[in-house]
């Protein structure tokens, strides 16, 4: 289920990859996830932004690329920010919970 992280800001510790699955920031986040997943915006100093879906497994911060933007490097340092972003706006809003493609159905377009 989404939850909202409102606030929520951090930096990374170690850099990232196009291919890393897992964030390791500078602050605790898993009080506030839980079994819960959220979207993060990652941004670095020269202006990449990407938005990747973040959740918890054990004690890992995981992550999946992509969502929104490409996956990309980012170096040590970088902010990380939670972010309305419109995946997490079809998360919360979408009223076809079985549609594969939430968003392209329609039910949202009103």
């Amino acid at each position: 289920m989404y939850q909202s992280l409102y606030g929520f800001k951090a930096k990374t510790t170690a850099a990232l990859t196009s291919s890393s699955a897992v964030l390791l920031l500078d602050k605790s986040i898993a009080g506030m996830l839980g079994s819960n997943h959220t979207y993060l915006m990652i941004k670095d100093e020269t202006s990449s932004v990407e938005i990747v879906k973040a959740y918890m497994v054990g004690s890992e911060l995981k992550i999946e690329r992509g969502i929104e933007g490409s996956a990309g490097g980012f170096p040590a340092g970088s902010c990380v920010q939670w972010v309305m972003s419109e995946s997490a706006v079809k998360d919360v809003f979408c009223l076809n919970i079985d549609c594969p493609n939430c968003g392209d159905c329609g039910a949202c377009d009103e």
